[in-house]
């Protein structure tokens, strides 16, 4: 039985999120007096919203709960399946609502629960199943591009290149290759799949974007346009730290392992783009993202956990937290300049 972490979203991306979802279930509860009636009117709005609202309640609390069973079975599976969950729920509650009326009314309880469905009714229904499909159809193309990006491609950011400057985090697992023979590749990549939930409560609280995974590697990036990338850079690393220290007797029953990794940080100017016809891809291109890969090749060579560039550091604010110690200046290879690297630790280890 799996024993890791609930996924907690902050009130601030469950209002977010709740907006987004009344915009597109409110716009089809207008599309769709649009085709029945052909006017529209507040009533079909609000009742689009009515739909949206419960099928955010429930994306929201009972999806997660469930969330690590859904991710292992077929995509369209899980999409159908809570589809009709969803519209299971409403049916009965909009029955519900119309018995409890019917009383109101005088009307007989067993008059009332015989079911009568109605064309128009089934046609409502079938309708509200499309929604609810489309909406978790939807949910899933925020987790596969990221919730932040997919926002920004919808409305065309990346559609030509352009420039901006970035905080990169290249994190990896220690002694893969150990791992990998000690565990079989099966369990490894469990291990794996584990380690790499394990950080989304640190990503969503330092509001970091995870640009890629590359084998047992991981890939973070924070534009520098945000106000608050600063402190979020450094403390998603130990934050990652705490939260795989808080269920390391799940890794030790499991794997006989606990998670051990490395990170290098850097930043720099790169050029944003999607590429690509028959698969679609958001990249970015600039020598910081190999000055970062190299930057983390060091932390095996001084022994250490955390590397930051001192270009970094220049404009991180490591607050009382944390102290950087100075490694040495060194010419990374492929680079003809040098560049300083410090050992970023946090001040009670």
């Amino acid at each position: 039985m799996h024993q890791l972490r609930k996924v907690n979203i902050t009130q601030k991306e469950g209002l977010k999120l709740l907006l987004e979802i009344c915009i597109i279930s409110g716009l089809s509860g207008i599309f769709y007096e649009l085709i029945d009636i052909k006017q529209v009117t507040l009533s079909g709005f609000i009742q689009g919203i009515f739909f949206g609202v419960g099928f955010w309640a429930m994306e929201l609390y009972w999806v997660q709960k469930w969330k690590k069973v859904l991710l292992k079975q077929p995509l369209l599976f899980s999409i159908i399946v809570k589809s009709l969950i969803f519209l299971v729920i409403i049916v009965l509650v909009n029955r519900g609502v119309g018995i409890f009326r019917n009383l109101l009314e005088g009307k007989s309880f067993l008059e009332y629960i015989t079911p009568h469905f109605t064309i128009e009714q089934l046609v409502l229904y079938l309708y509200v199943l499309i929604l609810f499909f489309s909406l978790s159809f939807y949910m899933q193309l925020k987790n596969f591009f990221g919730q932040n990006t997919l926002s920004e491609i919808l409305w065309g950011k990346y559609r030509k290149p352009h420039k901006e400057y970035r905080v990169f985090m290249f994190m990896d697992i220690k002694s893969s290759t150990r791992l990998a023979e000690n565990l079989g590749l099966e369990k490894y990549y469990s291990f794996l799949d584990d380690f790499f939930h394990e950080i989304t409560e640190p990503v969503k609280e330092t509001k970091a974007e995870i640009y890629q995974y590359v084998g047992d590697e991981v890939v973070f990036s924070w534009p520098l346009s945000k106000n608050d990338y600063k402190a979020n850079s450094i403390d998603l690393f130990f934050k990652v730290k705490d939260q795989v220290q808080m269920h390391r007797g799940y890794y030790l029953n499991t794997y006989g392992e606990i998670p051990q990794f490395k990170a290098g940080m850097h930043y720099g100017e790169v050029i944003s783009a999607q590429i690509g016809d028959l698969k679609r891809e958001l990249v970015f291109n600039g020598d910081v993202l190999n000055t970062t890969a190299r930057i983390q090749e060091q932390c095996n060579k001084n022994n250490a956990e955390l590397i930051v560039s001192g270009q970094l550091l220049k404009i991180v604010d490591l607050n009382d937290s944390y102290v950087a110690k100075s490694i040495e200046k060194i010419q990374l290879r492929g680079k003809e300049e040098f560049i300083e690297l410090f050992e970023v630790n946090r001040i009670s280890e």
